[in-house]
C-alpha cells in the first residue's frame, strides 16, 4: 500500500461524493491507495450510499464518539489504522486535480528518501492557499508517524495543527525545500 488519505466527515455527502469523484478519475493505481474515513456516531447523513458509487476505491469507514478533538481522535485515530508508506491527511471538501497524481507522488518521495535510512518526511502539498510556511494537508512517512507518535500533536485540537506540525519539521529539526 503506498497512500493512506485519511480525514473526517460530517454532514457533507456532496463534498464528500465530490472528493472521491476526483479520486475516482485521478488515481492510477487505486490498489495502492486506501481512503480512511471517520465520521461522528451522532451524524446520520448516508455516507454509504456515497461509498457504493465508488466500488473501485478502497474505503473505509470508522464510526467514533462527537469530539472537539479533531487532532486525536480523527486523525491520530486514523493515522493508526493506515496501512500506506505514506499518510496523507485531508479534508472532505478537498479536489484532486492531477491525473495520475499517485504515481508522481510516490516516485518523488521515493527519490527524495532514497538516500534517507530513517525515511523521515514531511510533504508539503499544494493546498491552493499559497502559503509557504506550512499546508493545510501534509503528507508524512509511515516511519515519521511512527517516529513522533503522532500526525498532529494533540495540544492543538483543531486549528493550528497543522502549523505546528511544519514547524517541528522546518525550524526544530532544521527541514530544508526541495
Amino acid at each position: 500500500m503506498n497512500f493512506s488519505l485519511i480525514f473526517p466527515t460530517r454532514e457533507r455527502p456532496k463534498l464528500l461524493d465530490n472528493l472521491l469523484k476526483s479520486l475516482d478519475k485521478t488515481t492510477s493505481n487505486k490498489k495502492a491507495v486506501e481512503i480512511l474515513i471517520v465520521r461522528d456516531r451522532d451524524d446520520d447523513t448516508d455516507i454509504r450510499s456515497v461509498l457504493k458509487k465508488y466500488p473501485s476505491l478502497d474505503t473505509k469507514l470508522y464510526t467514533v464518539d462527537r469530539s472537539t478533538n479533531f487532532s486525536r481522535d480523527y486523525y491520530n485515530f486514523l493515522a493508526r489504522q493506515a496501512k500506506g508508506k505514506f499518510i496523507w491527511a485531508l479534508n472532505d471538501d478537498v479536489e484532486f486535480k492531477t491525473k495520475f497524481w499517485d504515481v508522481i507522488l510516490n516516485t518523488e518521495l521515493e527519490l527524495y528518501l532514497r538516500d534517507k535510512p530513517d525515511r523521515i518526511v514531511y510533504c508539503m502539498t499544494g493546498d491552493g492557499l499559497n502559503n509557504h510556511n506550512y499546508c493545510c494537508f501534509p503528507i508524512l512517512s509511515k516511519e515519521t508517524f511512527e517516529c513522533i507518535g503522532y500526525f498532529f500533536n494533540e495540544r492543538y485540537t483543531t486549528w493550528c495543527a497543522d502549523q505546528d506540525l511544519a514547524n517541528l519539521f522546518l525550524k526544530y529539526l532544521g527541514g530544508k525545500r526541495h
